[in-house]
């Protein structure tokens, strides 16, 4: 039995394209004809595997970055599987902090005293952190923002 061109027993990269009977026994037993997996992409600062969806892709598989804590993704092209083929790419960007908000911009907003700013988290607010607003005597903060990409 062999596989069609571009098909590889159960779509291992470098596995033969020959199905082989040996004994009466078909190696490998449980073979099906696939495109070739891609394995999940290297990228520094990323998760092991880098993609959501595994170590292993099949074609026509998109892979979703998986990044290490304090760093964001960003990705150029789609992220998939083709025959082996990784196609698109993404690299780990440390995710940085926010400014917080001028007092002055912000009506009825006061600076906390501990750390100087509106925001009890500081002037800096760091990634993924809630800035606490603080505001004058007899009112309160409409939301409460968290510092995103």
């Amino acid at each position: 039995v062999r596989c069609s061109w571009g098909r590889f027993p159960n779509g291992l990269p470098g596995s033969s394209r020959y199905v082989q009977c040996t004994n009466g026994e078909l190696s490998p037993p449980d073979f099906t004809c696939k495109l070739q997996h891609c394995a999940a992409p290297k990228v520094a600062n990323a998760s092991s595997p880098s993609c959501e969806e595994g170590a292993t892709l099949e074609s026509g598989q998109a892979c979703t970055p998986r990044c290490l804590h304090g760093f964001a993704a960003k990705s150029w092209g789609k992220l998939s599987c083709d025959n082996g083929t990784m196609l698109g790419s993404f690299e780990c960007m440390p995710k940085r902090p926010c400014t917080a908000p001028q007092t002055a911009a912000i009506a009825n907003s006061a600076m906390a005293v501990a750390s100087g700013s509106m925001c009890q988290a500081g002037h800096e607010v760091p990634h993924g952190a809630r800035c606490d607003p603080t505001c004058t005597p007899g009112f309160e903060p409409s939301a409460d923002p968290i510092c995103q990409d």
